[in-house]
């Protein structure tokens, strides 16, 4: 006799609110009317030739007022150098601090009995969507019983975190000479130096009168010093600071905002196929979305994107690890967008950004408040692990939202850390390059079977961008459009089937 086991596709019978973006990717006759707002104020340019008055300060301080930080700018101050000890205080205060016109830099005070490469990166994540110039490895703490030659290769291993970030050393020299011998394997970073004398010059470091003054460490020319700390300096607009002597870099004005609207239809022979996209503009720090696909093939799969450069990335159709990875043809669109805060054209708000995120759920602030709840869209931006995996997001407001990074359900459920992009818009339609566009939350309502979506406006050659906005059914699942017209499309939330 011979046995049938019979399989079924589970139905998501838990709704889910989908946000979506709807482009034209030529423009057309109803564009929305610029209203005449003006950009966002650019961080002010600082001359490095000469150092320059600057405060820090860390969660001691707690949330700013943008009086105080506008009266710091008043007071001469021109620039900040923020702790990362807190995510919540450190963004808000660099977000004032640049708001007023302040170049910034950012510490992380490292803890020598927790891993260092964790303690960089998580700072890192948290400073992401801020002109960070530089972010200082705080080297202070007591040793507790290491030696010199321990501290020193866990100070390489910070420095190896910072990646592409420009860091520097803070400490001091007293500390440095005790505790790692006076190490010159750190001489080729800025040095960043307490010594409180009260005096905003280098004249100790260059003419030093004292056995505890002068250079150290290898280090020829010094980039900061910290000359009154805020147990002894008085507080500065009502804030507890530490006062600093700072040559800063030059921040860039920064790119201007562009964005690159796009639709591609292509097969998949196997799961190792990945397809190249070259970009018409080149950008500073580019974000992709790429989702969804379409449905003219029925196996469960989404997109993943891989190897973003400032002018192309690459993506495959990325069927879950339980099917072959071959694909029929399917059309996908895809948007680029210069990473930061940006005001459109109609006076729609649109932050973008990267964060490092795994299989727990991290949670991310935007630089700006937005008036409400924005539409939210997320896409991994790596290949660090090739388990295929979507990213799945819960608990958007106007100022944060939480995403976290979901393979199949027959997988372990645990997955490497990857660069995860996002781009959040004000709802409603704009502007966008010269493409009319809009953005939309459906209410809670998607799940397996077709849902309509009707467009606001009408588009000639209409791109559709969408994901999953909640996290009200737990199971693996991206989303699926089909009969995409100038107004509307039909979307899906499709699960996939491992378990």
């Amino acid at each position: 006799m011979t046995s049938r086991i019979k399989t079924a596709l589970r139905r998501s019978r838990v709704p889910f609110a989908v946000g979506l973006m709807a482009f034209a990717i030529a423009s057309c006759d109803d564009l929305v009317s610029p209203d005449g707002t003006g950009p966002r104020r650019e961080a002010l340019t600082v001359s490095g030739d000469s150092p320059v008055f600057a405060v820090d300060v860390s969660f001691w301080a707690g949330f700013l007022a943008e009086s105080e930080v506008a009266c710091w700018y008043d007071s001469g101050v021109r620039h900040a150098i923020i702790g990362t000890q807190s995510s919540s205080f450190t963004q808000q205060q660099l977000g004032l601090a640049v708001d007023a016109g302040l170049s910034v830099d950012a510490y992380v005070y490292l803890y020598w009995n927790v891993d260092m490469t964790a303690q960089v990166r998580t700072a890192l994540n948290t400073i992401a969507s801020y002109p960070v110039q530089r972010l200082w490895l705080d080297a202070e703490a007591p040793p507790n019983g290491r030696t010199a030659s321990q501290l020193v290769d866990k100070l390489q291993e910070a420095v190896g975190a910072c990646g592409d970030q420009p860091c520097g050393i803070y400490t001091r020299k007293v500390w440095w000479r005790d505790n790692m011998a006076d190490s010159r394997a750190f001489a080729h970073l800025p040095i960043w130096y307490a010594y409180y004398n009260g005096q905003d010059n280098f004249d100790d470091w260059y003419n030093p009168t004292y056995w505890y003054e002068g250079p150290f460490g290898g280090w020829a020319d010094p980039t900061g010093k910290q000359y009154d700390s805020d147990w002894t300096a008085p507080d500065l607009c009502g804030v507890n600071v530490d006062y600093n002597a700072m040559y800063t870099l030059a921040p860039p004005a920064g790119p201007p905002f562009q964005a690159e609207i796009g639709k591609i239809t292509v097969d998949q022979a196997s799961k190792d196929g990945w397809h190249a996209v070259s970009l018409d503009n080149t950008f500073a720090s580019p974000v992709v979305i790429m989702q969804p696909p379409s449905y003219a093939g029925a196996q469960q799969s989404t997109v993943r994107i891989r190897n973003v450069t400032p002018s192309s990335f690459e993506f495959q159709i990325d069927e879950w690890d339980y099917l072959d990875g071959a694909h029929v043809a399917e059309t996908m669109g895809y948007l680029v967008v210069e990473a930061g805060v940006h005001q459109l054209e109609g006076g729609a708000l649109l932050q973008a950004g990267t964060v490092s995120a795994d299989h727990q759920f991290t949670s991310v602030t935007f630089r700006e408040a937005f008036g409400s709840a924005p539409v939210i869209l997320s896409q991994v931006q790596t290949r660090n692990e090739s388990s295929a995996v979507v990213t799945r997001q819960r608990n958007a407001s106007a100022s944060t939202f939480e995403v976290r990074l979901q393979e199949e359900e027959g997988s372990d459920g645990v997955h490497a850390p990857e660069t995860v992009g996002y781009i959040a818009v004000t709802l409603g339609t704009d502007v966008m390059e010269g493409s009319a566009f809009e953005a939309a939350l459906t209410p809670d309502m998607v799940g397996s079977e077709w849902h309509t979506l009707s467009f606001a406006q009408s588009y000639s050659d209409a791109v559709l961008l969408a994901g999953i906005q909640t996290f009200d059914g737990s199971d693996p699942a991206a989303l699926r459009y089909k009969n995409l017209t100038s107004t509307g499309a039909e979307i899906k939330v499709e699960e996939e089937a491992s378990g």
